[in-house]
């Protein structure tokens, strides 16, 4: 017996291509490698994202690291 797919509850398309681009830019930042005394480096991720994404509001900018921080860790473990 297979899943039935779970629909996409992603409705906001600018947000969707605002993390998009945001993801590229800053996922280096949570690469096992890249980790300081075991923790992200957040607030570079933060940096980066207000010097090429200037018009992202604060909520914005926590939630793009959110999401880029909850996609790398699933991309470690699968």
């Amino acid at each position: 017996m297979t899943a039935a797919p779970t629909p996409d509850r992603r409705r906001d398309d600018a947000m969707r291509a605002k993390v998009d681009a945001a993801f590229l830019l800053i996922a280096p930042f949570f690469e096992p490698a890249n980790q300081w005394a075991g923790h992200p480096p957040d607030m570079l991720a933060y940096r980066t994202l207000r010097d090429h994404m200037p018009n992202l509001d604060a909520a914005e900018a926590h939630l793009i690291v959110g999401v880029a921080r909850r996609i790398a860790n699933q991309r470690r473990a699968s």
